[in-house]
């Protein structure tokens, strides 16, 4: 078969020129003529099933088909598509099909340029002549024998171990994320940087200093000669030893300089201090402390004997004495001491931290306490007693005169009083520290912070008056009407309606000849229900208003109004600009056509 030229003229005069034509049973065209069937001006050729929509569609330059994904769309494809089909022997579709759900290919497979968006899987050799794309994974069960260099812009992730038969260089940093081994000697000529910790197994020889900016931890520190060391060389430390667990001596330790110790100290022999030692926990002692400087204890300090103090003496901790103290001159507390039985005290007792009390204590002179007072017993006061901080009394406490107390009062029960409750002036408030709290940090206000307050009317025609603006940091939650008199109500979030009852959710009742409902946007009211129920929906033309731009019909858009579903018309419709129909349209009636009707490209005004 070959294309040649041909016209309407070749065809005998005699033959039959039909306008249009149905044709019930079939048509049997016959003859010699290299074509039985001509079709001109592009025009279509269709096929049909027992449906009115055509299944096939062809013309001079393309065919239409249904897409076998979805049935509504329709594929055109131009018609020199049909020229690659020429030559082909083997099933194409199955070799998609194959490449598509990832299975193997047998033979050598060969190409110039791969692109896979998928896994490949290859059971034999690949072979590339120049890229090789992958945008999936690529997995290589056999080895993987590389000629040439490797050179990877990205990360290398090897999750199995990884075998250096020969020597590894590494021009750049190299990063080991986990544990390093080496089983033979490790040489370095330049500086070791370990930002964990470096475990050793066996001894660690260092032929020159070792520096330790922080932490040094050791199992058992062994300070003097090392086993093979003949030189006696000793061990000097120059800064402070500080020690989280106990540091035991069993001879003489001389220290010149500070020891910071939180740990304990234990010692069967004497310990001699020519400098400053601070203790931050227990130090026992069997023997004798001798000191040429102060001693100094911020932990606690349990002395099994008498202390004899001919100095002074600071203590800013716990001091627990089952024996007893004396001193030459003035004793400094700066924490807590417990006296369990009598302290008698002939000067100045002047301490920073708490005076705990358990028996009698008589004070011949003045007593001066910046911290807090706790006595299990009564306190009884003579003469004038200042207190620059709080007084705690578990127990009855009596004054024959006027109380003054500049700062804090404490009451760990109630507090009774006879006559009116006065704040000094206006400014302050009342502050009650309990289960329920009251306090304020403005004038005139009340700030509850646990608990309910109840604010209860003298009768049921009173009411609160709240005179300035109401402010609710939680829910609102109202058992009676919500009024609402002359009042803007303002959301900067959101407002939602939710109802659990019978009736409806939101109930609006417009009694006035305003509009019921307005909703607006940025640029103007955007929908608007008028009160003969009329409503607007858009703001097309202008927004809405009540005067010069209101509903003229029940339902007036202005806009597109899209519908998803079937649209039912009881009375006539009136289109005033084009009707598009994308589906198959059906008339039960008369469909009068006034100015003729277009099929496909042919105008027809006549039947």
């Amino acid at each position: 078969m070959s294309f040649s030229s041909s016209s309407w003229q070749s065809a005998p005069t005699q033959a039959n020129k039909l306008r249009t034509s149905y044709l019930k049973g079939f048509l049997d065209i016959s003859g010699s003529d290299a074509a039985g069937l001509r079709v001109r001006n592009n025009n279509a050729i269709e096929l049909f099933d027992s449906a009115d929509a055509p299944k096939f569609q062809m013309n001079a330059t393309e065919y239409s088909v249904p897409d076998a994904q979805n049935a509504s769309t329709v594929i055109t494809v131009p018609i020199d598509k049909l020229s690659y089909l020429s030559g082909l022997n083997t099933n194409i579709q199955g070799k998609f099909d194959a490449i598509s759900n990832g299975d193997s290919v047998s033979n050598n497979l060969k190409a110039k340029a791969a692109s896979v968006e998928g896994n490949l899987n290859v059971g034999d050799n690949l072979e590339v002549g120049k890229n090789l794309i992958v945008g999936g994974e690529a997995e290589f069960r056999r080895n993987v024998m590389i000629g040439g260099n490797l050179n990877v812009a990205g990360n290398v992730i090897i999750d199995g171990n990884e075998y250096v038969n020969k020597s590894l260089f590494v021009k750049g940093d190299a990063t080991i994320d986990g544990r390093l081994y080496v089983l033979g000697d490790v040489s370095m000529s330049d500086d070791l940087y370990v930002k964990k910790k470096l475990h050793v197994v066996q001894d660690s020889v260092f032929d020159n200093n070792l520096l330790v900016s922080g932490k040094l931890t050791v199992t058992e520190l062994i300070i003097g000669n090392y086993v093979d060391d003949a030189s006696a060389s000793g061990f000097q430390i120059n800064q402070k030893i500080t020690a989280t667990a106990g540091l035991d001596l069993t001879g003489t330790a001389t220290l010149r300089n500070a020891l910071n110790v939180t740990g304990k100290i234990t010692g069967s022999n004497a310990f001699e201090l020519t400098g400053a030692a601070t203790m931050h926990s227990t130090l026992r002692v069997d023997g004798k402390i001798t000191g040429t400087d102060a001693l100094e204890i911020s932990g606690a300090a349990t002395l099994g004997d008498s202390l004899d103090l001919t100095g002074a003496a600071a203590m800013h901790s716990t001091l627990d004495v089952d024996g007893k103290i004396t001193g030459a001159a003035a004793l400094e507390l700066t924490g807590a001491a417990t006296m369990h039985s009598t302290l008698g005290v002939d000067g100045k007792i002047t301490g920073s931290a708490d005076l705990e009390l358990t028996g009698a204590a008589t004070m011949h002179s003045t007593l001066g306490v910046d911290g807090k007072i706790t006595g299990s017993d009564e306190l009884e006061v003579a003469k004038a007693a200042t207190f620059s901080d709080v007084m705690s009394v578990a127990k009855k406490a009596t004054f024959s005169d006027k109380m003054s107390v500049a700062m804090d009062a404490s009451f760990g029960a109630d507090l009774q009083i006879a006559n009116k409750l006065r704040v000094g002036n206006d400014s302050a408030s009342v502050y009650i520290n309990g289960p329920n709290y009251i306090g304020s940090a403005f004038a005139n206000s009340i700030s509850v912070k646990a608990g309910d307050l109840d604010i209860a009317p003298g009768s049921a025609n009173n009411s609160v008056h709240i005179r300035g603006g109401l402010y609710v940091d939680g829910s609102v939650n109202f058992l009676g009407d919500f009024i609402k008199t002359d009042t803007k109500v303002q959301v900067t979030d959101q407002i939602e309606v939710t109802n659990s009852g019978t009736g409806p959710a939101l109930k609006i009742t417009q009694t006035g000849a305003n509009p019921v409902a307005s909703f607006s946007d940025s640029n103007g009211i955007a929908f608007l229900m008028d009160d003969a129920g009329k409503m607007g929906i858009g703001a097309v033309g202008g927004s809405w208003n009540v005067v010069s731009n209101k509903p003229t019909a029940e339902l007036d858009v202005h806009g597109a109004a899209k519908i998803s579903t079937t649209l039912a018309v009881t009375g006539a419709t009136s289109l005033s600009s084009t009707l598009a129909v994308t589906g198959a349209s059906t008339f039960t009636g008369v469909a009068t056509f006034q100015n003729g009707i277009v099929l496909g490209q042919t105008f027809v005004d006549q039947w």
